[in-house]
């Protein structure tokens, strides 16, 4: 019950009640790891990244290659990548999930310019993907973000591209291939098309973390102008929000 009150509220950007709902189900599940990998994950979306490894830590032992690569994306965020690395090792080790692993890994390598190991994998995950009989998109999400980020870091602009680009068909709800994206247009000269590819994420996820990537991207893009007018509109639709809180504190 909670857990599908908490998905219904976090679906319509009512993210702090999704938290207070989440609470609340733990608390009476007395701590139900699927209510805790459901809270882990938005935590983690939220940028909240200690609560969302407490959460994940609960759901190790029943879902330990969820947990673990969740500890991974974790690790990445705070520049611990050989903490990262463990994380996503472990996380292999259910053989039967072991191609969301594979992608978490690639990241953990690209972040530490292992550019070229990072690509072998992110092409085992793709052959490991395309061996199976029931093909869940799921699986792969991420991948063709990984693969783009480091076509990217190659000079291969319209690689990357191709690649994000099918990042955003296959998982539309997905923020960071539009930032990355977005910021693959300003650094090749395309800035003028920035605007549209941001517009695009939030119109197809018209949702506070949505908002917040792209106030994110915009600041890092050096436009305070837009940033600060796309961070007021937000904040006058999800004032309550968190992420778009700190934003505007920060």
């Amino acid at each position: 019950l909670y857990q599908g009150q908490s998905r219904a509220l976090e679906g319509m950007g009512r993210t702090a009640e999704a938290l207070e709902a989440y609470r609340q189900g733990l608390k009476i599940s007395n701590g139900s790891p699927e209510i805790a990998v459901a809270a882990a994950s938005l935590f983690f979306d939220l940028g909240r990244l200690d609560d969302a490894e407490a959460h994940a830590k609960m759901a190790i032992a029943s879902h330990p290659s969820f947990a673990h690569g969740l500890l991974a994306q974790i690790a990445l965020q705070r520049g611990q990548n050989a903490e990262a690395e463990r994380e996503a090792r472990a996380a292999m080790q259910d053989q039967s999930l072991r191609i969301g692993p594979m992608v978490t890994l690639a990241e953990v390598l690209h972040a530490r310019r292992e550019d070229s190991q990072a690509l072998d994998l992110v092409r085992q995950a793709e052959q490991t993907y395309d061996r199976r009989e029931a093909k869940d998109p799921e699986l792969i999400r991420g991948l063709n973000l990984i693969r783009g980020k480091i076509l990217a870091d190659q000079g291969d602009a319209a690689g990357a591209e191709a690649a994000f680009q099918k990042e955003i068909e296959l998982f539309p709800d997905g923020v960071r291939a539009y930032s990355s994206l977005a910021i693959l247009y300003a650094l090749t000269g395309r800035g003028g098309e920035v605007q549209t590819i941001l517009k695009q994420m939030v119109d197809a996820n018209p949702q506070p973390q949505a908002y917040a990537e792209a106030v994110k991207t915009l600041r890092i893009l050096k436009d305070p102008r837009s940033a600060t007018a796309l961070l007021r509109y937000a904040l006058a639709r999800f004032p309550a929000d968190p992420a778009l809180r700190d934003l505007a504190g920060g």
